[in-house]
């Protein structure tokens, strides 16, 4: 498999400017948080703002985790490399868990 077959599971359009979207409002969130600390705010209300923003770049994960089990499941149903799609789907999932 080739990076340009991997690369399908984020190229439909409307799901890329979603994630898109997505990223650029955690990253707006991020700027905030990053305010508040230099303004001295409290460390709840920052905490708080830090969580808000952990769950929104959770939410983009799940969106693209998502849509990389459909491209896997399109290729199982098409019996294109079906031992070497659930290994990579396998695999994705596992280093997302890993990493929380």
């Amino acid at each position: 498999m080739t990076l340009n077959q991997r690369s399908t599971a984020i190229d439909r359009p409307l799901r890329r400017d979603h994630v898109g979207n997505r990223l650029r409002r955690a990253a707006g969130q991020m700027t905030g948080v990053l305010a508040m600390y230099e303004d001295g705010r409290h460390p709840i209300e920052i905490l708080d703002q830090l969580a808000a923003a952990r769950a929104a770049l959770d939410a983009v994960a799940l969106l693209l985790l998502d849509q990389y089990t459909a491209t896997c499941a399109e290729r199982l149903a098409n019996a294109q490399d079906a031992e070497v799609a659930i290994a990579d789907l396998t695999a994705t999932v596992r280093r997302y868990v890993h990493s929380r």
